[in-house]
């Protein structure tokens, strides 16, 4: 019976797994934000003053509802490890950039730029654990045009028409990367990769938003498919006589 401890142990540890699209599949993840750069138009620092962040698992599309507070720029929270297929994050005041337009002024001023919500969503799905970090980029790269901006009273404005425009960009044209070195920023390669969630204006490539989001688990990994030869090479010992 020595070779029954092995095999127990053995599918407690597949057992501990949860469903592959269930929503808790390891450790807790981070999930970062960061606005992106503009053209001509250089982000500082700034606030992002979320008040929930709201994760649909890809399974039953129950809810997974994280509370937040400011969040500053390169900041972020820890999300529940899961396989998720949409997340929003909801503000409760509007975002508090710090920006530099070097065609106007070589000075940090003030920019604040109503955004109720941000949507991000893939239907194949996106790991957040503590094996997948994600850094959410408010924008895309280049959209805050230098040409757009006027300094004014020591803050930066646009006209209502840009404002606009940028409110709903924010909103729909965001995106959610992963950020493999969980540095907080987004390299080269990160972007090279391709986010794994985008808001609904973004078109995905087929390659892109698509990981796979199964937990390395036994039913994943293959374990499972080797328990009867496990099994057959716990229960067989040669017999060998006894002097």
């Amino acid at each position: 019976m020595k070779w029954l401890l092995p095999l127990l142990l053995l599918l407690a540890s597949c057992a501990s797994d949860d469903d592959p699209n269930g929503t808790s599949v390891g450790n807790p993840g981070f999930f970062g934000m960061r606005a992106a750069q503009g053209e001509g138009v250089v982000v500082l620092d700034g606030l992002l003053p979320a008040e929930l962040a709201i994760f649909t698992d890809c399974a039953e599309g129950e809810e997974e509802e994280v509370p937040l507070d400011e969040i500053g720029m390169g900041d972020g929270f820890e999300v529940p490890g899961g396989t998720y297929c949409r997340v929003e994050i909801v503000f409760y005041d509007d975002l508090d950039l710090g920006l530099e337009v070097p065609e106007l002024d070589n000075e940090d001023h003030g920019f604040v730029l109503p955004v109720p919500e941000i949507v991000v969503f893939d239907d194949d799905g996106f790991v957040v654990d503590d094996d997948h970090d994600v850094l959410l980029e408010v924008g895309q790269p280049g959209w805050l045009v230098d040409s757009d901006f006027e300094l004014d009273d020591g803050d930066f404005w646009v006209d209502e028409e840009t404002e606009d425009e940028l409110r709903a960009f924010a909103a729909d044209s965001s995106q959610l990367f992963d950020d493999v070195d969980g540095d907080g920023e987004l390299d080269d390669n990160e972007r090279e990769i391709g986010p794994v969630a985008a808001g609904s204006d973004v078109e995905l490539d087929e390659d892109d938003g698509v990981r796979d989001s199964a937990p390395q688990g036994c039913a994943n990994s293959g374990s499972l498919a080797f328990f009867p030869l496990l099994l057959l090479g716990f229960r067989y010992r040669p017999r060998t006589s006894r002097i």
